[in-house]
């Protein structure tokens, strides 16, 4: 019950006009009793008349009426405590802006500032978070480190790989973050929010904050110093101090998770209990049909609870008949495919139903969350059918390293690597025509292009010598495979260095120009 909280508190202020009532009602009804006999019969007589009216005076409904106001008002506010984890379903992404400016070395925090940062985000993660989480890299300069990701292992690795060795310009610049942030796309989608882990920004605070603001990005900073904390007050959300938490602290993933709530208006990310109140509501409501048990107001509060409980909570009717994969069936069968996909739970069938509606960055994700070869298949078809043709044929190859054998896996590989290899041609010759259209449908607008080809190889920066491999190359060769796969894994810091610093440079560039 550690996050126990409403979601719509403003219904609990119906509670003290509630209270004001029945404490007039008990009040008129004790001044009654106190006036039973009086006037009527003798004073010594009275005495004994009111004592035998209170005995005999049943208060019962007004304290069950009381206590079914109460609980009635609880159900309003949707009291919460428990995440709703829906099966294919993800929460908005978390992006973590994690501090790696050399301030962050010192060892005023045990076992230091930057060390204490990462084991108290992996701890974060081991705590479980349904939404995909995405690392910022902040310093002078801010860069990408991760997309949003589902696997949270692939946080934690990339996570490892970043300290202030690997950016480029030391600082405390958040007007750099509002630009990544913004300028990045698919980064700040709705209903995202932001934690920000540092020890102290000087510079870009109100810029962040203002930006914030606008776009309705909920935020919240895990402060390490009086520094940090001081950035986290001119940003103006919620704060954290992260100097005196030990890793897998409760009071962070709360942190995290009401950011999760806060984020969405309609609260779906939680799961409402209402209904262990109105259970009780209904019992007492039984026991008013007993012969000379009545109360006036009986139906208001009837009507209350059947008519104003949380508009969410309600169940359609074909929800009481059939499951979401039934209901998802029956509309696939009839060729409504988006309905169908907006259906279903099972991840496969969901997939089917958004490629049917070729839908298929949608059924990219519902394939990708199977973890067969059969998912991998259709993951790599859905890519192919949307236009990604590099990213097919990369999936394509992955599913033959698994099972070379898998029926129709080659052909279609050959056939995206195809389609690869005549769009890497036109790039290189610089012919204006445009990639060839996918197979079916039209192509998705949010299509990255780096998943369509190869294009112009990365050129060599600075000290840092890199050889390009042409993809038959890497296809074709497994020396040259075997090689490549080394110097990217040898040291994997080496490769975010060099990346941060291509985009750092491309970045004054264009700030000269």
């Amino acid at each position: 019950m550690a996050d126990f909280h409403f979601l719509q508190p403003q219904w609990l202020l119906l509670l003290i006009p509630g209270f004001l009532v029945l404490a007039y009602l008990r009040w008129r009804g004790f001044r009654q009793d106190n006036r039973a006999g009086q006037g009527v019969v003798a004073e010594h007589l009275a005495v004994h008349f009111r004592a035998e009216n209170r005995s005999r005076h049943n208060y019962w409904p007004i304290y069950s009426a009381g206590l079914m106001a109460t609980l009635l008002v609880v159900a309003l506010a949707q009291p919460v405590w428990r995440q709703a984890v829906t099966p294919g379903q993800l929460g908005a992404p978390l992006l973590i802006a994690i501090d790696a400016s050399q301030s962050m070395t010192k060892h005023d925090i045990t076992p230091s500032r930057d060390a204490r940062a990462h084991l108290l985000l992996n701890g974060l993660l081991d705590g479980g978070l349904n939404r995909p989480v995405g690392l910022v890299a902040v310093s002078g300069s801010s860069h990408v480190l991760l997309p949003p990701a589902v696997d949270t292992e692939i946080v934690r690795l990339y996570l490892s790989y970043l300290d202030p060795s690997v950016m480029p310009e030391d600082g405390g610049d958040l007007a750099d973050l509002v630009s990544v942030l913004v300028g990045t796309p698919g980064l700040l989608t709705e209903g995202a929010s932001l934690l920000l882990v540092t020890d102290g920004m000087s510079t870009g605070a109100n810029e962040l904050a203002s930006m914030l603001s606008e776009r309705s990005v909920d935020h919240a900073t895990l402060a390490l110093t009086d520094l940090g904390e001081q950035t986290a007050n001119d940003l103006g959300g919620q704060v954290l101090r992260g100097d005196s938490l030990t890793p897998g602290d409760p009071r962070l993933l709360k942190l995290v998770r009401r950011l999760s709530s806060s984020g969405s208006d309609d609260g779906t990310s939680w799961r409402d209990e209402y209904r262990w109140f109105l259970i009780p509501v209904a019992l007492f409501l039984l026991y008013w049909f007993r012969r000379g048990v009545t109360l006036y107001w009986a139906p208001l509060i009837l009507l209350v609870s059947v008519g104003l409980n949380p508009t969410q909570a309600r169940a359609e009717v074909a929800d009481w008949f059939f499951t979401p994969d039934q209901q998802g069936a029956l509309l696939l069968k009839l060729g409504r495919y988006k309905e169908a996909a907006s259906r279903f739970d099972d991840p496969g069938w969901k997939g089917v139903a958004c490629y049917y509606a070729e839908d298929w960055a949608c059924a990219r994700r519902a394939f990708g969350e199977i973890p067969t070869e059969d998912g991998i298949f259709n993951l790599a078809t859905a890519a192919a059918q949307g236009g990604s043709y590099k990213l097919a044929r990369d999936i394509y190859a992955a599913l033959l390293t698994i099972n070379p054998d898998y029926p129709q896996a080659r052909a279609n590989y050959e056939q995206v690597a195809r389609i690869v290899e005549d769009i890497n041609r036109m790039s290189e010759s610089q012919q204006p025509e445009k990639p060839p259209p996918p197979p079916s449908g039209e192509p998705s607008d949010d299509i990255d292009p780096s998943e369509i080809a190869d294009g112009e190889k990365e050129q060599a920066f600075g000290e840092i010598q890199r050889k390009t491999l042409s993809a038959e190359e890497l296809l074709h060769s497994e020396e040259k495979t075997e090689r490549w796969l080394r110097d990217i894994s040898r040291n994997p810091k080496d490769f975010i260095r060099a990346r941060f610093q291509y985009e750092y440079a491309g970045r004054s560039g264009g700030d000269e120009s």
